[in-house]
């Protein structure tokens, strides 16, 4: 998938451009509807194409060639399943802008419009964020990517190998010897290399899971308490809302037994992540602070380029789904954050201010 850089640089340069936009849902495993996306977008295709029409026997020029560039694209999956479990495609009348699989669901959407409906795409990126997991002891750590609905291999991480013997000392049941250092045993120095081993296994492995889960990841840390929570300091303040803590990862489970943990926790994460958004947004605006609710106030911040994070609720998106894409769009094409909210977070933002609200860099008369 296109990094969000990257899918705001294209929507920019089409914005004035007539686009044809195409979403296919192509989470589909039954044999027997193994075709059953090509169905629905022809469906969907020959529907635009009336609405477009409208009175007269026309469409407007390029959405044919449009419509011939996306089914060139799609050609060799014809009878068959597409790759994935969805698929995108924006087309001009000049030719394909992007044709690819994406490993999340999509829903099945095809809209001709100048610039692009980006809306599903944004949402699929979210789907996609990273969940990454460490799980750690004192010799050593696992870290794996969960990414969606595959965990990849770990990368492991080990304190010093060297430090094998120094391990054993310090946890040997024998009487120490003195290390040479008045007042230090051997056993005490054994411990104190021991540590400083363990620290700098955590100091490489915090970098790294920082580096995997950039700015919008999750992260689910496991194992030996004593290191997961050393661990957990280290990463920057920015992880204290994605990150949670697993007592039941260990270094002895398998990648299946691993992944379940992961699953469940990414989906407590998002859900409680969703639900403080919702309430941060409420709690401002009512504060009179800089943010407002309901769909009039957020377009006409949203219009201006004073928002700078934009809330829909899953229900407002399923009952005014054009109103919302648009408003999504013009929010990205602005420099904004757009999030949907699900769950109880969607919940409050359908009652307290009819699905839609915004946090703004500022607030005007």
């Amino acid at each position: 998938m296109l990094t969000s850089e990257q899918l705001i640089a294209l929507y920019r340069d089409l914005r004035s451009t007539p686009v044809l936009s195409v979403y296919i849902d192509a989470d589909q495993h039954d044999p027997a509807h193994r075709s059953a996306w090509r169905v629905q977008l022809d469906n969907q295709i020959r529907d635009l194409r009336r609405i477009l029409a409208g009175d007269g026997d026309a469409v407007p020029e390029g959405f044919e060639e449009a419509v011939g560039h996306v089914n060139d694209a799609l050609g060799r999956h014809h009878d068959g399943f597409l790759p994935g479990s969805g698929w995108v495609g924006f087309a001009t009348g000049e030719g394909p802008v992007l044709t690819e699989s994406v490993p999340v669901p999509m829903p099945t959407l095809v809209r001709w419009e100048e610039g692009l409906r980006v809306a599903p795409y944004l949402r699929g990126l979210k789907q996609a964020r990273p969940v990454i997991v460490a799980v750690v002891d004192s010799r050593r750590a696992l870290v794996y990517v969960y990414r969606a609905g595959e965990l990849d291999d770990p990368v492991e991480i080990a304190a010093d190998r060297d430090v094998g013997e120094v391990w054993e000392s310090s946890s040997s049941k024998r009487a120490s010897t003195h290390s040479g250092t008045r007042g230090e045993t051997a056993r005490d120095a054994g411990q104190a290399i021991a540590r400083v081993h363990t620290e700098r296994m955590l100091d490489d492995c915090a970098e790294r899971v920082a580096d995997l889960a950039g700015n919008d990841g999750f992260v689910v840390l496991g194992g030996v308490h004593e290191q997961t929570a050393a661990l957990a300091e280290l990463l920057p303040d920015t992880f204290a809302e994605r990150c949670a803590e697993r007592p039941a990862l260990h270094l002895g489970m398998t990648p299946a037994q691993v992944k379940a943990v992961v699953e469940d926790a990414a989906s407590e994460l998002s859900r409680s992540l969703q639900e403080k958004r919702a309430r941060e947004v409420l709690d401002v605006a009512l504060s009179d602070g800089d943010a407002c609710l309901g769909w009039e106030d957020t377009a006409r911040a949203v219009t201006e380029r004073r928002a700078r994070r934009v809330y829909v609720s899953a229900g407002a998106r399923a009952a005014r789904p054009d109103d919302t894409d648009r408003l999504v769009g013009t929010a990205f094409d602005g420099g904004a954050e757009a999030l949907e909210l699900a769950g109880e977070g969607g919940r409050l933002l359908d009652e307290k201010a009819g699905g839609i609200a915004a946090l703004l860099r500022y607030r005007v008369p």
